[in-house]
């Protein structure tokens, strides 16, 4: 055989591979030509889309109400003065209970919390209040309290919940005072800081 002339095996081997490698291009470019028409699609659809949206605004009407709520217990522990009672130097007794009042308010200005005695108290006894900062938990300075007459005992107060805070009552009875037995209410009111 010469060297122009291929052997009919080689030829054929030859368009074998030949065979192979176009197929193998046409293969690769499919997949290349279905990839970019799959991008072209996508960005073809987004902008569809872009094109098809629509917006509406829709108002919400809201409010909020002011909201300052107060609670006391029912009742305080009972103020007893009697003969085991301490005499003090001035002559008088004193007796001491607890009691307690929540609040639950979301004013943004300071609230103060007042109280006033609305029965009159015995000639020669004072009844005093105190009552826990309901911020800081802290003893607020106690406060003589008068018949109509309303006196803070807590101011400060701002948009806080806070149960169960201590109330201190005593009540202090000169060597003047009568022996009986009753009942004070005090009325506590939650307003607007003065």
């Amino acid at each position: 055989m010469s060297d122009g002339q291929a052997s009919p095996i080689r030829r054929f081997e030859y368009q074998q591979y030949a065979q192979n490698r176009v197929n193998k291009m046409r293969t690769n470019t499919t997949m290349k030509l279905t990839a970019l028409a799959a991008a072209i699609g996508f960005v073809m659809s987004g902008n569809a889309l872009a094109v098809d949206r629509s917006t509406a605004d829709q108002e919400v009407p809201y409010e909020i109400t002011a909201n300052n709520n107060l609670a006391v217990s029912a009742t305080a522990t009972s103020l007893l003065i009697n003969s085991a009672v301490t005499i003090e130097a001035d002559g008088s007794r004193e007796a001491t209970g607890t009691a307690n009042w929540s609040v639950d308010t979301n004013s943004p200005d300071d609230l103060s919390l007042s109280a006033e005695l609305i029965d009159a108290l015995p000639i020669g006894v004072t009844l005093y209040v105190a009552s826990a900062d309901p911020n800081t938990g802290t003893a607020a300075d106690e406060q003589a309290l008068a018949l109509t007459s309303e006196v803070d005992i807590v101011t400060g107060i701002q948009a806080l919940k806070q149960d169960a805070i201590g109330l201190t009552y005593r009540l202090v009875a000169q060597p003047t005072a009568e022996p009986g037995t009753g009942s004070l209410t005090v009325t506590y009111t939650l307003k607007d800081a003065i």
